[in-house]
């Protein structure tokens, strides 16, 4: 029995990282389900033929490490603050309406 343990538990790793090295790292941390789903459907077909059946498999959670993690906060902010820059990507400049506004004004006394 212990050596059915053993082999599922390898199975488990290498297909986890078989799914998740085909993700990116978002699409990873936000598809816990999909993750699961796809380690029972191999786990599933792998052990049937061991006449063992997989029920359930569960990630607790992805947890990537401490240096990954800084990574994205900086990515992070780096997006917003090209959003916060960038008009087209729902942020704008201080100052970048209200100019297209004064400039577009019927009124000759209010442009510039």
């Amino acid at each position: 029995m212990a050596s059915y343990i053993q082999a599922i538990e390898q199975l488990t790793v290498t297909t986890l990282r078989n799914i998740i090295g085909g993700m990116d790292l978002e699409r990873t941390l936000t598809s816990r389900e999909e993750i699961n789903a796809a380690l029972r459907g191999v786990s599933t077909k792998a052990t049937g033929k061991w006449g063992i059946r997989v029920n359930r498999v569960e990630l607790k959670a992805i947890e990537p490490p401490t240096s990954i993690q800084d990574s994205m906060e900086k990515q992070m902010r780096a997006d917003r603050d090209k959003a916060r820059r960038d008009p087209h990507r729902g942020g704008h400049a201080p100052g970048a309406i209200l100019t297209a506004k004064v400039r577009s004004s019927p009124d000759p006394a209010r442009r510039r």
